[in-house]
């Protein structure tokens, strides 16, 4: 017997959702879409434009002494993650490391004290040794922020190995869009709403454990799984 496959339609993941327009949201749909990006796919959001970045004042984790090692060169990159990022340091003396920690609490990479760090859609910094060398535990906070007006958010298939900001679940969307690079036009949930879980269209190569992470994003959107 043949076994024929539904398309999922237009909106019908929605158990419920907030009074007038607050839970959809017009959106640009980007990303490398090939093909039809078919409804109930679940969202994520990519920063685009040139973002400020701010130093905070350096701090020990563990209390004590900190290092006083100058900070220089200090930029993000278009489509860096908006948030509080943290250089933690984890060996010390003059080319100790830091961890570069994105605001999702994930690892962009690893900085070597004296040498330039430059990340991919990510931050680009530079940490000197000083008379004091940097300890253990010894953090710099780094703040990343798009001013209203110069940046645009574009949405894209969830992609849970995406360093760009697509692997957070920001959305489903509501109906289906032909695919497109250049961007396109369309209508997402992205807030307040209750969903049939059983719908949502993931990556075919999502775990578990990546998907739990991803229902939790959408939790704190207002956006609840229901089976």
């Amino acid at each position: 017997m043949t076994t024929l496959t539904e398309t999922p339609r237009t909106g019908e993941f929605i158990v419920s959702e907030a009074p007038g327009r607050r839970s959809r949201e017009q959106i640009l749909l980007t990303g490398d879409n090939s093909t039809t990006v078919k409804a109930c796919t679940v969202l994520g959001a990519v920063e685009t434009g040139t973002p400020t970045l701010t130093v905070g004042t350096p701090f020990s984790g563990v209390g004590g002494t900190v290092g006083n090692g100058t900070i220089s060169a200090a930029t993000a990159d278009a489509g860096a993650m908006p948030g509080d990022w943290q250089l933690e340091c984890t060996a010390t003396g003059a080319t100790g490391k830091f961890k570069v920690i994105k605001p999702d609490g994930t690892i962009d990479g690893i900085l070597t004290i004296g040498t330039a760090y430059n990340g991919t859609r990510s931050i680009n910094i530079t940490v000197a040794d000083g008379s004091n060398d940097w300890l253990v535990g010894d953090i710099i906070p780094i703040n990343v922020a798009y001013l209203d007006g110069e940046s645009v958010l574009k949405y894209e298939a969830y992609d849970q190995d995406g360093t760009d900001g697509s692997q957070i679940a920001a959305g489903i969307l509501y109906g289906p869009v032909v695919g497109t690079t250049a961007g396109a036009d369309a209508v997402a949930v992205t807030r307040d709403a209750e969903v049939n879980g059983r719908l949502l269209v993931w990556p075919a190569d999502i775990t578990a454990d990546e998907k739990a992470k991803a229902i939790t994003q959408l939790a704190a959107l207002g956006i609840i799984l229901r089976s």
